[in-house]
């Protein structure tokens, strides 16, 4: 399992948690990620525009990776906030 995360999505791994909503749900769920090294795959440049908790398995890639990576998944879960 790969986690993608893009646009503003990696401020879930951000130290910095104030502004998200149901941050109590992110807290007691991000411990497994962080516990079984689920692999964060990120847009690059991320690290540069958040602070990002390092304790998390994170890879940065190029935005045409990330889409080869999601169109060679078995299966895809798309969340949006709209």
């Amino acid at each position: 399992m790969t986690v993608v995360l893009l646009d503003q999505a990696p401020l879930l791994l951000s130290t910095d948690t104030d502004d998200i909503v149901d941050v109590e749900i992110l807290e007691k769920h991000l411990p497994v990620f962080r516990e079984f090294k689920i692999p964060f795959l990120l847009q690059q440049g991320s690290r540069s525009r958040f602070s990002l908790d390092t304790d998390f398995e994170i890879r940065e890639a190029a935005e045409s990776d990330i889409a080869t990576t999601i169109a060679a998944a078995d299966r895809a879960l798309v969340f949006d906030k709209t």
